[in-house]
């Protein structure tokens, strides 16, 4: 059996879901704040960007799952091809791994608390965890810099347009938003228009980053096809040798009293 992928039609399908979510955030933003109609809370947690463990967070963790996957089958085809930055690939495969791992499990959490513990700061600094993330954007921007200029240029150009969008979300966004909690204190609807922004953006870069990929797979590596094959019928089976069967009583020559003891003569 073959597989194909459309990559169009994956694209079109994960920008439809992130227009959906970014609506129903909206929608139950407008209900709660606004029309005070308390009982939407429950069903906003459930699009909340600024809440966990709900859509919004799934599909991220997903999106980012999905590049990590096509990421690491770069990696092995440029493996097979002898092609270069094989362990690049291979590198950014785990890094949106932890990524998406990061997403479902709130690692960043944690990191905020060791992080203030380490630095002695006092408060509740949710958004320390900025600090250690922006050293490791910034590692990871030195280490793949070759990496970067040997892509092909129209790949390159995209790449760095995929990165700016997420980081300038992820890590821009995130500090006025860090701001904006220190000077006013509440959880309002300006911050958690902020939120909508900064998670938007994030989903944003990395469905470019996907269609890039897609795109460096289809005109660069000259597309990948998928074929499933069972051992089974990979195996061809070997010839059972007939055996010779005893004769039946319809047989000539078989004699009635020996058929009945079971014995041929």
């Amino acid at each position: 059996m073959t597989i194909r992928l459309r990559p169009n039609y994956i694209i079109y399908l994960f920008g439809s879901i992130i227009a959906l979510l970014i609506l129903a955030h909206i929608a139950g933003l407008v209900i709660f704040y606004y029309f005070r109609h308390t009982g939407s809370y429950y069903t906003l947690e459930y699009f909340n960007f600024a809440s966990e463990n709900n859509f919004p967070t799934f599909f991220s963790s997903m999106q980012l799952l999905c590049c990590s996957l096509v990421l690491a089958l770069i990696a092995i085809i440029h493996k097979k091809r002898g092609l270069k930055w094989v362990w690049h690939w291979a590198g950014l495969s785990a890094l949106f791994l932890f990524m998406s791992l990061d997403e479902s499990l709130m690692i960043h959490e944690t990191v905020s608390i060791k992080t203030r513990q380490y630095m002695n700061l006092q408060g509740e600094n949710f958004f320390v965890w900025i600090i250690p993330y922006s050293l490791l954007v910034l590692l990871v921007g030195i280490a793949y810099l070759r990496f970067l200029f040997g892509l092909p240029l129209y790949v390159r150009q995209r790449v760095i347009l995929a990165a700016a969008v997420f980081v300038t979300a992820a890590i821009g966004l995130e500090a006025v938003e860090s701001y904006y909690f220190t000077i006013t204190g509440v959880l309002d609807f300006n911050f958690a228009m902020l939120i909508a922004l900064e998670e938007a953006m994030e989903m944003i870069g990395i469905l470019l980053f996907l269609y890039t990929l897609f795109h460096y797979i289809a005109y660069h590596l000259k597309g990948v096809e998928l074929h499933l094959k069972s051992e089974a019928a990979a195996i061809p089976l070997a010839p059972v040798a007939r055996q010779k069967s005893h004769p039946t009583l319809s047989e000539p020559g078989m004699h009635p009293q020996l058929a009945s003891q079971g014995r041929i003569s």
